[in-house]
């Protein structure tokens, strides 16, 4: 917790003498600003001008990278993610051949097949975004809280990337396997064994 210097109010006679600091404070025109800044230095040379508006700047210049940088950080993680979800569901094709193999010898219409793995890839989806959701708002909490900002559990926010977790994990599913519900293919296989 950062601490304060005390602040001492005193009367202008216990002052009388010693060196005295003004500051103030005028809103400017930007483009007239390094007249202003002339026209002080020429008139008080020992004036220091601070130019607030071009710090600022520079700060908001700097923090519009790192948010370039995490943007693009987080794209890559995503489509990393996406990668690897397709190619983990490409490489249990052949299970997934099997299972609709089972199934469909058991009975299952294509709709009830469909509907399984959908809610297959939806539960890890789901499981997926809860674990991403609390990994981020812990870092989330941990990084404003030594920033000392205040944090504020987004729950719009938070629902939405969960919803699209999961929708995005049965979109990405279903393009990796949508050929294993295939006309006659799992008669072709079972043939095969």
């Amino acid at each position: 917790m950062p601490t304060r210097e005390p602040e001492f109010i005193l009367p202008q006679p216990a002052l009388a003498g010693l060196p005295v600091v003004w500051y103030g404070g005028v809103h400017a025109d930007p483009n007239r600003v390094g007249e202003l800044q002339r026209a002080l230095y020429n008139s008080y040379p020992t004036v220091t001008v601070i130019n607030v508006a071009q710090a600022l700047e520079t700060v908001r210049a700097v923090v519009l990278q790192i948010t370039y940088v995490i943007q693009f950080l987080a794209a890559f993680s995503i489509f990393a993610g996406i990668v690897i979800l397709a190619s983990s569901i490409a490489g249990t094709r052949y299970r997934r051949i099997r299972e609709v193999v089972v199934l469909k010898t058991l009975g299952a219409t294509r709709a009830r097949i469909a509907t399984v793995f959908s809610i297959e890839f939806a539960v890890l989806g789901l499981v997926a975004g809860i674990v991403g959701i609390l990994f981020a708002n812990i870092i989330a909490r941990v990084l404003l809280t030594r920033l000392t900002v205040s944090y504020h559990f987004q729950w719009f926010w938070t629902l939405g990337a969960l919803l699209g977790t999961a929708a995005l994990t049965v979109a990405t599913g279903w393009v990796a396997s949508h050929r294993i519900l295939g006309k006659n293919r799992w008669k072709s296989f079972a043939k095969s064994d």
